[in-house]
């Protein structure tokens, strides 16, 4: 439980940096644009911080696999990621496989199940700090404005209220929000300083912070987070002064811009909603830079971005991984099926489960079908090698398989282990089993085939591990564990 809460964290929180990275640039070539376009746009990252499952479209824009860390990686023989970019997968991959390859895969528990575990603990412990830390500030900030009086003026009774503890006005409350001013300000400055509260409370900003500090919360690990946090915060408080200064001539917006700076210097120390919380500079210039847009431009800009903000929500579709899981235990194999139908119907657990008890030895994915052994009569080989499609609705008999499956290539190359020649041997898939069939030895032992160089080396209590290599490639590695029959193992 803790390591797939782990792998889903550390997966959204890519997924979700990713998206804050390409809002990052998008704001810088929006610059010119009203604020409160880009501040719409970071709804795309709060969303993918925030949810759990992965949303396909063929509309989408995000550049990269959302899903780098795959579950299965706790029972890979050499771990790793696939971000879908090249250079990070290597660099991160170099240090994997560096520093938490399975020393020996027959373990129950290998080092990427202790790191997830002790990461997971790291990562609670850093929530409930997070959480503790806000929660006593805001316990002080509410001491803080326990003897404030509610406005005495009519229309603001109830919901807005004044106190000589605090240094700046701010939004307090989830359900009920309540406007908090400073006592003594100057008329012009108060009814700025109210317009602009509540405009946030309109347009509800006090929920959208809300939600983003437990965004930061939970992926406290993560820097992009607090940056994407930073920045939003920016973006919402100029796109609110622009949504005050709609309503303004000239005159009112020096008028508003001198009351920005008079409070400028005022915090009120909660990590909500404050009055001239921003940088100030920045907030003054965009107030001198900004311009109504026309209809038109306004309109199409909305479209565009509402459409980035739809391809940014939701990644690419692509076909599930092709994961080779060898050996038969119960671990691997479960969670390889299960990943290749989540996605199905809702009885597909149900086949699975009922399916799985035929399937006590090797499987893998290709060419749209499960490839795995059956049973043969004996308990020896030769055994039938059979498939299914995802929905496992039906399977069919291919052939005779006279050794253990190592795996099916897409295109329908058959490898498998020649336990007496110690050697792997391939044939079509469609010819197993043929009486004209004709299996040659592809690879054997520090052989090189065709296109690949193969190794063996036996680790474990009865396990075989097999490297195969790419001649051209030598980077491009596939690795197979398969169980020694018991007859076999002093041979190895």
């Amino acid at each position: 439980m803790m390591e797939g809460w782990m792998i889903r964290l550390l997966n959204m929180s890519f997924a979700a940096g990713c998206t804050v990275v390409i809002l990052m640039a998008v704001r810088l070539l929006l610059r010119k644009l009203p604020k409160g376009y880009c501040y719409g746009l970071w709804l795309a990252a709060l969303f993918r911080f925030l949810c759990p499952v992965v949303v396909t479209s063929p509309y989408s824009l995000f550049p990269a696999d959302p899903e780098p860390v795959a579950r299965e990686i706790v029972y890979e023989i050499t771990p790793g990621v696939e971000t879908g970019v090249p250079w990070i997968d290597q660099a991160v991959n170099r240090v994997i496989e560096t520093q938490l390859g399975a020393a020996d895969p027959s373990q129950s528990v290998n080092p990427v199940q202790v790191w997830l575990a002790v990461a997971f603990v790291v990562w609670l412990a850093g929530v409930f700090l997070f959480a503790g830390y806000h929660i006593r500030r805001l316990a002080a900030l509410k001491r803080r404005v326990a003897g404030a009086v509610p406005a005495k003026r009519e229309a603001e009774a109830g919901f807005v209220w004044e106190s000589e503890q605090v240094d700046g006005a701010f939004v307090l409350g989830v359900l009920h929000p309540l406007i908090y001013l400073p006592a003594g300000l100057k008329e012009e400055s108060r009814e700025h300083i109210l317009c602009h509260e509540r405009m946030h409370i309109r347009r509800k900003d006090y929920l959208v912070k809300l939600l983003w500090l437990a965004a930061v919360g939970i992926h406290w690990f993560n820097p992009l987070v607090w940056a994407g946090f930073g920045m939003m915060c920016m973006d919402m408080e100029m796109s609110c002064d622009e949504a005050v200064l709609r309503g303004m001539d000239e005159a009112g917006r020096k008028s508003y811009m001198r009351t920005l700076l008079e409070q400028a210097e005022r915090q009120s120390g909660l990590p909500g909603l404050a009055f001239g919380k921003s940088p100030v500079y920045k907030r003054v210039r965009n107030i001198l830079d900004y311009r109504k847009p026309g209809k038109v431009l306004g309109v199409l800009a909305a479209g565009v971005l509402a459409a980035a903000g739809i391809g940014l929500v939701t990644s690419p579709q692509s076909a599930a991984k092709s994961v080779a899981v060898i050996g038969g235990a119960d671990g691997p194999t479960s969670i390889f099926v299960a990943g290749k139908i989540s996605s199905g119907s809702g009885g597909g657990r149900e086949k699975l489960e009922e399916l799985y008890e035929k399937m006590d030895r090797n499987i893998c994915y290709a060419d749209g079908y499960f490839y795995y052994e059956g049973e043969s009569r004996d308990g020896g080989f030769p055994v039938p090698l059979m498939r299914t499609a995802p929905d496992f609705e039906a399977e069919e008999k291919i052939g005779e398989l006279p050794g253990s499956l190592v795996c099916v290539r897409d295109g329908g190359a058959c490898l498998w282990m020649d336990w007496e020649a110690k050697r792997i041997m391939v044939e079509s898939v469609e010819r197993m089993g043929e009486p004209g069939g004709t299996p040659y030895a592809y690879l054997a032992n520090g052989e090189q085939g065709r296109r690949e160089s193969c190794a063996m080396e036996k680790i474990g209590s009865g396990w075989l591990r097999i490297v195969l290599t790419d001649l051209e490639e030598p980077s491009r590695q596939e690795e197979y564990l398969l169980q020694i029959p018991e007859g076999l193992q002093e041979e190895f």
